[in-house]
């Protein structure tokens, strides 16, 4: 892989039919950042020339001997129906599994990925993704150390559950899994309640393994607690030298995608 890959993102979809695991790896877009791929990010836009487009990246995943792409609205360019046939054909033919990631309140950093839960159904649908990925954009109103459920948070939590059960039927219609990602503002606890507020089978948890460097501890992978939640993961692969201390200016990077299945 490129030295300019920088923090990968692996993306991982575990099968657990008949007794057995499998994996399948992949990555997300934001791993070509020095490539000028995937969405601008920390309120900075990218300085390099985007090398790919869609078509191309899916062409450098395969030479890589990747099974998949995380894909971000940012990367497909145009969201028309042609466009996104187009590439669910492309991706077909190369073997190849899509992942869409979205926000929903993508604004302070990169607006083309905010989409309502809706939007991000249709366009996961159109491009064969079975996954749509969901960066709840909480807004915390202090140091995070001392906001784990804080009053405000919780209001937004439940906002986000409202959100997350009217979409549900529309998920569950279109095979699309929908999970809520702890990314770097939200507690793992958080993201457990508001799941089970929502207590909907296609509704889970994206784990970003990340997350313990901006805001706390990651427990929804633990197996006691969250492993019934788990769909998808982001797990950082991070040279040493680039190693941070807790609550460190945040990297951009990678990250993994682990599920328990598509049952």
């Amino acid at each position: 892989m490129s030295e300019n890959a920088g923090l990968v993102q692996k993306t991982l979809f575990m099968d657990g039919h008949n007794g057995g695991t499998t994996m399948l790896l992949g990555l997300h877009t934001y791993s070509f950042h020095l490539h000028g791929m995937g969405q601008n990010w920390g309120g900075h836009k990218l300085a390099w020339e985007q090398v790919w487009d869609v078509f191309g990246l899916m062409d450098e995943a395969k030479k890589l001997g990747l099974d998949g792409l995380h894909l971000t609205a940012a990367d497909l360019g145009r969201t028309d129906d042609s466009h996104l046939k187009d590439v669910r054909n492309a991706a077909e033919e190369r073997g190849l599994y899509l992942e869409y990631n979205f926000s929903l309140n993508a604004s302070e950093y990169d607006d083309r990925l905010t989409n309502t839960m809706e939007q991000g159904i249709a366009i996961a649908e159109k491009i064969g993704s079975d996954i749509g990925k969901i960066s709840m954009d909480v807004h915390r109103p202090h140091p995070v150390c001392g906001s784990a459920f804080h009053p405000e948070v919780i209001v937004q939590l439940e906002r986000i559950a409202q959100l997350a059960i009217a979409a549900a039927p529309v998920a569950q219609k279109a095979g699309v899994r929908l999970c809520l990602e702890n990314h770097t503002e939200a507690f793992s606890d958080e993201v457990l309640w508001t799941i089970n507020r929502v207590n909907h089978p296609y509704v889970g948890a994206c784990v970003d393994t990340n997350n313990s460097l901006m805001v706390g501890p990651v427990r929804v992978p633990d197996h006691r607690r969250g492993h019934r939640h788990r769909r998808c993961a982001h797990e950082r692969s991070l040279p040493d030298h680039l190693q941070q201390p807790l609550h460190a200016a945040p990297q951009p990077g990678g990250g993994v995608r682990s599920g328990n299945g598509r049952s």
